[in-house]
């Protein structure tokens, strides 16, 4: 079940909000805008503030949700912490955005 939940939190991490956002409401690619990076500094350099905030909320969040979902199956401490990893490896390189 661990290993599971690690590749979910791998897969959920990953998503990049600040890329389907900014491709969502019209804006250019985030990937060809100031330093190329896919996230909220650069949609507020790209779009604007109020974008960056919902951004940071969405990324914040779905590393939350992995770590919940994961303590509300009973993993230990130590797959937890595997899991919290998981998605944080996911949001550095994400799979949907070929790493």
């Amino acid at each position: 079940m661990s290993v599971f939940l690690i590749i979910v939190g791998y897969l959920v991490g990953g998503t990049p909000f600040a890329f389907l956002l900014t491709r969502q409401f019209g804006a250019t690619d985030l990937r060809y805008v100031g330093g190329g990076n896919v996230g909220a500094v650069n949609v507020f350099r790209a779009t604007n503030g109020s974008m960056a905030v919902i951004v940071i909320a969405l990324d914040v969040g779905k590393g939350c949700v992995v770590v919940l979902l994961a303590k509300s199956m009973g993993l230990s401490d130590a797959g937890v912490a595997g899991v919290a990893t998981a998605a944080v490896v996911g949001h550095v390189f994400p799979v949907w955005l070929k790493f």
